[in-house]
C-alpha cells in the first residue's frame, strides 16, 4: 500500500455519483500541520469534520489497582475562512446548542452559513453520528 501526504494530494473524492460524493481535503490546523477532513459546507467559510479515536481512562480501577481504558469515537468540527491560514476548531464532541452558538459567533458576517445553522438544514443526525 502506498501512502500520500498533503504535498502529493490536495483533495479526495469518495462516492459513485454526485449526490453521494464525499469531499475530503487537507486543511492546515497549525502553521506547520495539515490533516484530512470531510468537507461539509463550502463557501467563504468552509465547515469540516472528522471522527477520531481517543484512548480514555475509566474512573474506576480493577483489583490490581490499575485503571481500565477504552477507545471512544469523537467528532471534531473545524472552520476555515478563505482569507485565513489555519482552521479553527469549533466543536469537540459537545452538544448541538454549543456547536450552533460557536459557529454562529465565528461566522456572524457570513449570512449563508448562519442561515444554514439557524434553519437546521444540516440535520442533527448528520453532525452527531
Amino acid at each position: 500500500m502506498k501512502k500520500f501526504d498533503q504535498t502529493q494530494v490536495d483533495k479526495v473524492y469518495f462516492g459513485t455519483s454526485n449526490p453521494n460524493l464525499d469531499y475530503y481535503e487537507h486543511i492546515p490546523i497549525t502553521s506547520n500541520k495539515m490533516l484530512i477532513f470531510k468537507l461539509i459546507r463550502n463557501g467563504k467559510v468552509k465547515l469540516y469534520t472528522r471522527t477520531i479515536k481517543r484512548h480514555v481512562r475509566r474512573d474506576f480501577s480493577n483489583q490490581n489497582g490499575l485503571y481500565s481504558t477504552k477507545d471512544i469515537k469523537v467528532k471534531q468540527y473545524f472552520l476555515i475562512r478563505e482569507n485565513k491560514l489555519t482552521a479553527t476548531q469549533v466543536l469537540y464532541n459537545a452538544d448541538l446548542r454549543s456547536f450552533k452558538n460557536s459557529i454562529k459567533n465565528y461566522v456572524s458576517d457570513c449570512e449563508d452559513v448562519v442561515s444554514f445553522i439557524e434553519d437546521d438544514i444540516y440535520e442533527k443526525k448528520m453532525l452527531l453520528k
